[in-house]
C-alpha cells in the first residue's frame, strides 16, 4: 500500500487555508466597521466658529491677523520641509 506525501497533506492544508482566510476576512470585516461607526460618531465633533462680536473690533481684527499670519507660517514651513 503506497501513500503519496501530497495526497495527505491536501485535506489539512486546505483547512488550514480556510480559517486562515476565514479570520483574516472576519477581522478585517470588524476594523471596516469600526472605522465606519467612529467616523460616523466623530462627524459631528468638529468646533463651529461664532460669528457674534462683542464690539471690540480692534481685538477681533488683531486676532484675525494673528491667526492669518500663523497659517501662512505654518503652511509656508510645510512646503518648504516636504520639497527639500
Amino acid at each position: 500500500m503506497e501513500t503519496t506525501v501530497g495526497g495527505d497533506l491536501i485535506g489539512p492544508g486546505l483547512e488550514l487555508l480556510l480559517a486562515g482566510m476565514g479570520t483574516v476576512f472576519v477581522l478585517l470585516g470588524l476594523l471596516v466597521a469600526t472605522c465606519a461607526a467612529l467616523s460616523r460618531a466623530v462627524r459631528g465633533w468638529h468646533a463651529t466658529p461664532t460669528t457674534e462680536a462683542d464690539g471690540d473690533d480692534e481685538l477681533v481684527a488683531a486676532v484675525t491677523a494673528a491667526i492669518r499670519h500663523h497659517h501662512s507660517r505654518v503652511a509656508g514651513g510645510l512646503r518648504a520641509a516636504g520639497e527639500s
